[in-house]
């Protein structure tokens, strides 16, 4: 039955109006790359690029958030600082299960980009209490460029075990974008690193990569593929900073793209980039930051700026022979949050507009399609800003039209477009979670998604899904 499930989600964690309530934001200042992300026993530990002084971009630090059930966080300590080495950018987290590093074999072992003078290189720090406090056990860097790249940075880091299983068949891999392409390296030590091959797609325009990912996933046919995700810093409409990835074969030494495989958008909205995937955790999950580099350091000045979107589950499914990426938010109505305070139900015309209760927190709204039809979500903010995510089943469309009030006291509307081309008509589950300041909304299984934010100082006023038979 088509229908509309809203499940509201307690926003006794905000500390204010406009702070979403089930998705990760800083205390005080800046906020934006995911790093690190690790399943810790039962502790979801979140860092992400930080700068605490101020609501701007500057030097860069590890901030730390943790969660029992990825909607509700909490804030720990700055993890990592910046000092005469320089700044502290992204990076990945692993267990040393082996004492590689003599700490002990549950130390966690940060991987990280140091950023100094123009120079980038990798480097390391060490956390012997389940990652709530590091320390750097060696200063040298453990991999320079080897052809003196400028951008040479974002590590991620996990161990490779071969088909026999057996030590010699198994080693830690690092990824890391090197200018326009991805470069991969192989250590048995942690230490000493050897180049194993480049990546980079052929005719590739994009200036810049940067924030790699690299995961395995099961299509629904169960066969697995390896999807390799990358930030284009020109990748997105307008040249704006996009997200895409390619589906296709990982060996321990290098990365092939499948038989027909291509970049793709990952999100289809303006506001998700530089996801980054959990290790350790029991099924794969990524979040990522809920804003682009076009206007991030553009908006209204208050005491804290920056978003992670939601933990998303990922997957993969096969339309017309092609595996194609799959996302869908962790919370809400299937296996809500324990944060969730209940559920009301009531119905309009499949026509018509549905009011959501914005003012309740965090959303998660089951949204029932009408096939063939066309469909919207439509918000407006405090402060004037708005956004209309429209769907047309017929035409197999997805549009994200969004205005934004920019650059403070000099403040004037920017109106953002972007149309996206749906895999096929919309048969499977859709949901829209909505909360306080930002949109994610996830069409057919999570097929087509698009993730938008407005900034700090702004919260919905109202919000409506119209052309969908709505109930809550």
């Amino acid at each position: 039955m088509d229908c509309v499930t809203v499940v509201t989600v307690s926003d006794e964690r905000a500390a204010g109006p406009d702070r979403p309530t089930a998705h990760i934001t800083p205390p005080s200042g800046w906020l934006s790359d995911p790093n690190g992300l690790v399943l810790v026993g039962a502790t979801y530990h979140v860092y992400y690029q930080a700068y605490p002084n101020k609501s701007d971009w500057g030097p860069m630090h590890w901030g730390h958030a943790t969660s029992s059930d990825l909607v509700t966080w909490h804030h720990q300590p700055i993890a990592l600082y910046p000092d005469a080495d320089g700044m502290i950018f992204s990076g990945s987290c692993v267990v040393d299960r082996n004492d590689l590093l003599g700490f002990g074999p549950q130390t966690l072992v940060a991987f990280f980009t140091r950023h100094h003078e123009g120079e980038e290189t990798q480097c390391i720090a060490v956390s012997t209490d389940g990652g709530f406090t590091w320390s750097r056990p060696r200063r040298d860097p453990v991999l320079r460029s080897p052809n003196n790249r400028r951008d040479f940075r974002d590590p991620v880091v996990f161990e490779w075990v071969g088909e026999s299983g057996e030590p010699e068949d198994t080693w830690w891999v690092m990824m890391l974008t090197a200018g326009p392409g991805v470069e991969f390296y192989r250590s048995r030590t942690m230490i000493e690193w050897e180049l194993l091959s480049r990546f980079a797609e052929p005719g590739a325009d994009a200036p810049t990569l940067e924030t790699p990912s690299l995961v395995r996933l099961a299509d629904d046919e169960g066969r697995h593929h390896w999807v390799l995700t990358v930030g284009w810093m020109e990748g997105g409409p307008e040249t704006a900073t996009a997200m895409k990835y390619i589906v296709g074969e990982f060996d321990g030494r290098s990365f092939t793209p499948g038989v027909g495989s291509r970049f793709r958008p990952v999100d289809c909205g303006p506001d998700f980039y530089a996801a980054q995937s959990f290790r350790l955790a029991p099924q794969p999950l990524w979040m990522a930051w809920m804003a682009n580099w076009r206007w991030a350091r553009r908006g209204r000045r208050t005491s804290w700026r920056g978003v992670l979107s939601l933990a998303r589950t990922l997957g993969l499914l096969s339309v017309d022979g092609q595996p194609l990426l799959t996302q869908w938010p962790v919370g809400g109505s299937a296996g809500a949050a324990p944060s969730t305070v209940g559920s009301e139900r009531a119905s309009v015309d499949a026509f018509g507009s549905t009011e959501l209760p914005v003012a309740l927190g965090a959303i998660f709204v089951d949204v029932g399609v009408v096939s063939g039809a066309v469909g919207a979500v439509v918000v407006e903010t405090s402060t004037g800003e708005c956004a209309t995510l429209e769907w047309d089943d017929r035409e197999l469309t997805l549009r994200v039209t969004a205005t934004r009030w920019l650059d403070g006291a000099a403040s004037r509307p920017m109106t953002t477009e972007s149309l996206s081309r749906l895999a096929r008509p919309i048969v499977g589950p859709c949901r829209l979670v909505i909360d306080v300041c930002t949109v994610e909304l996830f069409l057919d299984n999570g097929l087509a998604v698009a993730s938008l934010a407005f900034e700090p100082g702004s919260h919905f006023t109202s919000a409506h899904v119209r052309g969908a038979i709505a109930s809550w």
